[in-house]
């Protein structure tokens, strides 16, 4: 059977298209990694006073950390720690404890990571006598044998993503104009934190700041002035 003409011709010019399209490539877009590396952002936090040994060092990522009560490394002004994201191991030792901590970190979090300390006053023996003096007047005395016990720990506080910064569009809403916002993490077992007052030149601001010993009150905000 004899195939017309123009059925020839058609044939010939898609045979010509399907050779042109699959001969194309779009070399605008980007090759895919073959692994995408997230990383996080963290400081260290001492909130162990002088009793309970006061100056840490701290061992994380592979670097060493001297960390005086009460400051946080790297130091004010500094950057944080950038590291991969995932799983991290801690080190803390001081004069009084040595211990690890493993440490969970999300993708792309900026951390605080605090070292707190708390004591528990544990009674082990409690003996109760009886003495009768010589004029039968009968005396009861008790002996406690009782320790403090001191533990630490490393509570990990999540703050913002990374890549939400000042001035760009993602950190927009955590950089607004002419307002301040902070939040409170209680490191202290003898207290809780039930407001926070901000004062000083023209302002002076109290606000409702909930936390509870190793509890963050989360973001509060406070006009600024200019």
């Amino acid at each position: 059977m004899k195939i017309p003409d123009k059925v020839k011709f058609l044939l010939i010019l898609c045979s010509g298209l399907i050779f042109f399209m699959t001969g194309c490539v779009d070399t605008s877009v980007q090759t895919i990694p073959d692994q995408i590396v997230y990383h996080s952002q963290a400081k260290i936090v001492n909130l162990v006073p002088a009793t309970g040994g006061g100056t840490i060092t701290a061992t994380f990522d592979g670097k060493d950390y001297t960390i005086d009560p009460g400051q946080e490394a790297p130091g004010d002004g500094q950057p944080f720690i950038d590291f991969i994201s995932g799983t991290k191991s801690i080190t803390v030792k001081n004069a009084n404890t040595n211990f690890n901590d493993l440490i969970p970190a999300q993708t792309e979090y900026k951390m605080r990571l605090f070292v707190v300390w708390d004591t528990t006053q544990v009674n082990h023996l409690q003996i109760d006598t009886t003495v009768i003096t010589p004029d039968s007047l009968q005396i009861d005395t008790t002996v406690v044998l009782d320790s403090v016990i001191t533990s630490y720990d490393v509570l990990t506080n999540y703050q913002r993503y990374v890549w939400q910064k000042k001035g760009t569009s993602e950190g927009a809403s955590l950089f607004p104009s002419d307002t301040i916002q902070i939040a409170i993490f209680n490191g202290s077992p003898d207290l809780s934190v039930s407001q926070l007052r901000l004062y000083g030149g023209d302002i002076d601001e109290t606000v409702s700041a909930s936390a509870e010993y190793k509890g963050n009150s989360g973001y509060v905000k406070f006009g600024a002035p200019s």
